[in-house]
């Protein structure tokens, strides 16, 4: 489950931190938004592929970082209770 999305200087985004509360949560909103972009980012941190062009405008680097709570799959019950996926990229 994913617990925490910070986001900075990723395509229009400066800096944003959400945490999300166990349960159902619904991403909504106009077109123009942003929905795409937090799936973007989302994506990122579970092994899409980032392109410099994401990174905001004028800015030198983006910040990416998800903590999940993995507690619940068998397959990492070894593992910590959370892991932090963290992904950085720049423009050069």
């Amino acid at each position: 489950m994913l617990l925490q999305l910070d986001i900075e200087n990723f395509i229009i985004v400066d800096k944003l931190s959400l945490n999300f509360e166990s349960g159902f949560t619904a991403i909504t909103g106009e077109t123009g938004a942003g929905k795409s972009i937090l799936i973007d980012a989302i994506s990122m941190t579970l092994g899409d592929k980032a392109e410099t062009s994401m990174v905001r405008e004028n800015k030198e680097k983006a910040t990416i970082s998800a903590i999940f709570d993995i507690s619940n799959l068998r397959l990492f019950l070894s593992l910590a209770k959370g892991l932090l996926f963290l992904l950085i990229f720049s423009k050069n």
